[in-house]
């Protein structure tokens, strides 16, 4: 058989093996629908696909390159220096590149982890929408996919950056095999989170490279300790905002009564408001199952994610590269010292640390007997579905058989694969432990011996040691049927949800957990029907909305049980029925200008930077706004019913787009989406106006050329509520800004589905998974 045979066969295994797992936790299956992983515009090449091994040139100034290939986790400097870079053909000119990471710059070999920002120097430039690329050098794992593997099984459960293969060459040097991987900010919460904006934090010290730096433990008041331990990042880092936000929630999660924190009575009801607390259970499960313990587990090595839709932290995986056991068990301690690592990584229990005081994410949600039930549920859903030895080789083969070749030229330009490795045990270490020969890493501090895991050797005997818990087995359950009434709700309409469940276990509660475009999930109780189901109401939402949900089942002996499993990314949903209004022609009242992304430009009367838009009356009379409306949402024309007052010809309005109706009579219950969406003006009987908009730039506005004229531009001298005066536009770069619609053309009739689907729920429908799952 031919090896482009033999991979053919194996891709078309790797769909039904990999989209198995993932369609399994859909139920009822008539409803499933494979997610789309298309970049927000379809026109563009998808950066981060896992099937296409990218060809990366670099060249820049021989000093510059010699600086980086010389870095070492002591001598990063954080400098960007031009680069001119390519892309599969696509040129870029003058990047910024710069050294990255810690340990793994102790590499043997010019492989060097690296950071790309493309618009350090050319403003508005960018990759196929992306401007920052963090560049792996796969350090320590001798098959170069242990962050791969890892990244594609935890994407259908929990928010994981995307990824893709790199052959990497700089100044005519071959480098290597590389993963480039998305940089959790912008592009990143647009795609899981519909650009809800919010807060990035990192977990990891921005000063102290040492272990221990970012426990999520509370320290008092005094935010200079947390921000030596964490790092707020992009435009919140130039303010204490962010840090105040993660003092409050670690004071939730893990401060004395007497300092503000929670009671064991309160405790299961007060951290779920500060913490999303099913994203924390999702990311303990993934961390401890695939052993990957260069993480939580040593205090650091994480992401945190602050929405503004829902104000409550979510834990992100970050820096997988040294998971499947390279990175010695910290034990008990948290701390990795003699003879700690060489403690075998498939037999470490799934409650490890649960009584360390300095591990509150792990110690105080599992002592919650409803949080440990559900940790463990999500656990046996990765144990069922991607943790399984045929799973694992069909993916980590898929991708071997992809980087062989570039890893074999690898050893030929540097002499070895990752500064240590042969080609030989590249091939080898997806199947099997091979010791590593050289300088280029160890499985991590304290650890005896320097040997990598094999990945599906480790695999194996983990399930055979989980496979013996109690807890483990799978429940004897199913969802035999559920059914919303009415079956294609209004706005005026509580949707009552039935279900009912078969199975030898018994079912002792059921709660339906529901959010509202991507609001906080809501917990709500469902009670027993006298006929062997459960029911429930959601009260009616707005028009337009989707409404996301899923089933937590209480089982007679503790046990929990989500239908369907992926029950945050992937839940149920139904959609209210919008309202399909005509389209009028212009009139004389118009959008004149708005801001999606107002970090500095203007505040409201609260001291807040929020959205805005500005109404303009063109026209020659006095117009009324009694009866017309604002909306960022073309199925709900009349979210937000402009006050009783009179614009006089020439007259500016301004809105503030806050979501803070409660403020006062100008200020709408809604922001605007930053990576782009529209804006319309309504009456009752037609859309007098439309502006639909792509992704914005901080503190820059769009508006009419001239007040009430019909081009519109970029404006990098916003006028909020006074004469549009935008000037010359900056010099062109290579990134050209699409301009809004000016005018209306056509508003998308609202979708009324006649049954629950396992359609998306709205922010977090556009879910990431490798292009063989589409």
């Amino acid at each position: 058989m031919t090896f482009a045979r033999q991979s053919a066969l194996r891709a078309a295994a790797f769909t039904a093996i990999a989209f198995g797992a993932f369609a399994h936790v859909h139920a009822p299956a008539a409803l499933s629908q494979a997610p789309d992983s298309q970049a927000p515009d379809d026109a563009l090449p998808i950066l981060y696909d896992p099937l296409v091994l990218r060809e990366v040139t670099f060249t820049l100034a021989a000093a510059d390159w010699t600086a980086l290939r010389s870095c070492t986790r002591m001598s990063v400097d954080g400098v960007d220096r031009p680069a001119d870079m390519e892309v599969d053909g696509e040129r870029l000119a003058q990047v910024g590149i710069r050294c990255k990471g810690n340990s793994s710059l102790g590499i043997n070999s010019s492989k060097k982890p690296f950071n790309v920002t493309t618009d350090a120097f050319v403003k508005g430039q960018d990759l196929w929408g992306f401007d920052v690329i963090n560049f792996n050098n796969n350090w320590s794992d001798p098959s170069l996919l242990r962050e791969a593997i890892m990244l594609t099984a935890i994407a259908p459960y929990a928010p994981v950056p995307r990824f893709a293969f790199a052959r990497v060459t700089a100044n005519g040097e071959y480098l290597g095999v590389y993963l480039m991987v998305e940089q959790v900010k912008a592009e990143w919460v647009d795609h899981w989170f519909d650009g809800d904006g919010g807060t990035v934090i990192r977990g990891d010290s921005p000063t102290d490279i040492r272990f221990d730096s970012s426990p999520l433990v509370w320290w008092g008041e005094d935010l200079a300790r947390y921000k030596a331990g964490y790092e707020v990042k992009g435009r919140a880092a130039a303010s204490d905002e962010g840090y105040t936000a993660l003092r409050e929630m670690i004071r939730a999660l893990d401060a004395p009564e007497a300092e503000g924190g929670f009671g064991a009575a309160d405790y299961e009801a007060g951290i779920w408001g500060a913490l999303n607390v099913d994203s924390a259970l999702w990311y303990l499960a993934s961390i401890n199952i695939m052993a990957h313990y260069d993480s939580y587990y040593v205090g650091k090595n994480y992401y945190l994610y602050l929405g503004e839709s829902d104000s409550r932290f979510n834990v992100i995986n970050w820096d997988m590269g040294l998971g499947f056991g390279t990175f010695g068990w910290p034990g008990e301690s948290g701390m990795p010292g003699p003879g700690v690592g060489g403690f075998d990584p498939a037999l470490v229990d799934p409650f490890g640390q649960e009584a360390l005081a300095t591990r509150p994410l792990i110690r105080r949600l599992l002592a919650v007997p409803t949080y440990r039930a559900d940790y463990l549920a999500h656990y046996r859903t990765l144990l069922q579905t991607v943790f399984t030895s045929d799973w694992m080789l069909e993916v980590g083969q898929t991708y071997q058989d992809l980087i062989s070749e570039a890893a074999r030229d690898e050893v030929a330009a540097q002499g070895s694969i990752g500064g240590s490795f042969t080609h030989d045990q590249f091939l080898r270490n997806l199947r099997e432990t091979v010791t590593l020969s050289g300088g280029g890493g160890r499985p991590g501090p304290g650890a005896p011996f320097r040997s990598a895991p094999g990945i599906l050797s480790l695999v194996e005997d983990r399930i055979e040691y989980l496979n013996e818990r109690d807890d483990l087995i799978a429940p004897d359950l199913r969802l035999a049927e559920h059914t919303l009434l009415p079956e294609s709700p209004t706005a005026a309409d509580d949707v009552r949800i039935s279900a009912r469940f078969e199975g030898a276990d018994g079912v002792s509660s059921v709660e339906v957990r529901y959010r509202v475009r991507g609001g906080t999930e809501i917990r709500l109780p469902m009670t027993p029907d006298g006929a062997g189901g459960w029911t429930a109401e959601i009260p009616a939402q707005r028009q337009g909305r989707t409404v996301g949900y899923a089933f937590r089942v209480g089982l007679d002996d503790g046990r929990s049980e989500f239908f369907p499993k992926s029950n945050w990314l992937r839940p149920y949903s139904y959609k209210v029925a919008g309202v399909a209004l005509p389209l009028a022609g212009p009139g004389d009242l118009v959008i004149n200008e708005f801001m999606a992304d107002n970090d500095s430009t203007l505040a409201d009367e609260f001291g807040e930077f929020d959205d805005w838009v500005e109404l303009y009356n063109r026209g020659s009379a006095p117009i009324a706004l009694g009866g017309l409306y604002l909306s960022d949402e073309p199925a709900d024309p009349w979210a937000y019913a402009l006050p009783d007052l009179t614009l006089a010809p020439g007259e500016y309005l301004l809105i503030w787009c806050d979501n803070d109706p409660e403020q006062g009579e100008l200020h709408a219950p809604f922001r605007l989406n930053n990576a782009g969406e529209s804006v319309s003006l309504a009456s009752r009987d037609a859309v007098l106006d439309l502006v639909v908009f792509d992704r914005q730039e901080v503190d820059v506005s769009w508006a009419r050329s001239v007040d009430g004229g019909p081009e519109w531009q970029a404006c990098h001298a916003p006028s909020p509520g006074g004469p549009n005066a935008c000037g010359e536009a900056p010099p062109p770069t290579p990134t050209a800004e699409p301009s809004p619609t000016a005018e209306p053309t056509s508003i998308a009739s609202p979708t009324r589905e006649p049954a629950p689907s396992a359609t998306p729920d709205g922010p977090r429908g556009n879910v990431y998974l490798p292009s063989v799952f589409r």
